[in-house]
């Protein structure tokens, strides 16, 4: 029973789960625009790459160019801060672990009702989520790395095939090149309501 107890206090050290969960900070960009692409990164706390991409893209993204197109941009760079801030997958959260799992309905925790809300308030025609992956999709088919997964929608499959040109263009490995997979069941339709 000792050790039980030792177990318990050891997980509840490490999670809190009672500690309210900090939310993610929010970035819009050309909040008139007409289209809205949602861009999501750091949701698993140890793939920090999306996080630290995203953050230097929306550096350099030319808003005149956005208003131009009549674009808004809302992007959440961190969806997972005190994972990436503790290089580590998951949420602070004893239940619900894996904010990437938790987009059931309206959402299991605030995190994912806040993106959830989120998603409902701006109605995205696009919602880019950046994953890091394990290995190298051509040397090891069963991984996703070094992927670009879109939904059948037309933007989404040409913004992949876009990335992915300009990606392969600056490796010269073809066994590491980027692979873009297309219809994936990942439309936002059908994974969030």
């Amino acid at each position: 029973i000792l050790a039980i107890i030792i177990v318990i206090l050891i997980v509840l050290a490490y999670v809190e789960p009672f500690t309210e969960p900090e939310l993610p900070d929010v970035k819009v960009l050309n909040p008139t625009g007409t289209t809205t692409i949602l861009i999501i990164a750091g949701m698993h706390g140890n793939e920090p790459a999306g996080t630290v991409g995203l953050n230097a893209w929306l550096d350099r993204i030319s808003v005149a160019e956005l208003v131009q197109r009549q674009l808004r941009i809302v992007a959440i760079p961190a969806a997972n801060s005190w994972g990436l801030e503790n290089n580590t997958r998951y949420l602070r959260n004893l239940w619900y672990r894996d904010l990437n799992r938790n987009f059931v309905e309206s959402g299991n925790e605030p995190v994912s009702q806040f993106i959830v809300r989120l998603i409902q308030k701006y109605r995205p025609t696009l919602v880019i989520d950046i994953h890091e992956g394990w290995g190298f999709h051509k040397i090891e088919p069963a991984s996703i790395g070094s992927t670009v997964t879109s939904s059948s929608h037309k933007m989404s499959r040409n913004m992949a095939e876009t990335m992915v040109k300009d990606i392969n263009g600056t490796i010269t490995d073809p066994a590491k090149k980027f692979t873009h997979r297309d219809n994936i069941a990942c439309d936002i339709g059908t994974t969030l309501g």
